[in-house]
């Protein structure tokens, strides 16, 4: 094996645990987002569909706070101060 051979190979490996990190980060979002999301419907009946979008597009950090502060809301419009 050419030391270009064992590059390219590193270069491989390398760019397959990059995809698979980040295409577990991008299910733990849609994961969060679905919980944040049914979380609210569950205490509230109707989700408005302007704040279904914020959180489907929110950050995981977001989310968390939106999913961990959501048991406080007296109303659902107050998630609107979680998503952008």
């Amino acid at each position: 094996m050419t030391l270009a051979d064992m590059w390219k190979e590193e270069g491989a490996q390398q760019g397959l645990q990059q995809g698979l990190q980040q295409g577990m980060e991008k299910g733990g979002v849609a994961a969060l987002s679905e919980t944040a999301i049914q979380i609210l419907i569950d205490r509230f009946g109707k989700v408005p569909q302007d704040i279904k979008d914020g959180i489907v597009n929110s950050d995981t950090v977001t989310l968390k706070l939106l999913v961990v502060n959501s048991f406080k809301f007296q109303e659902v419009d107050e998630a609107r101060r979680y998503i952008q």
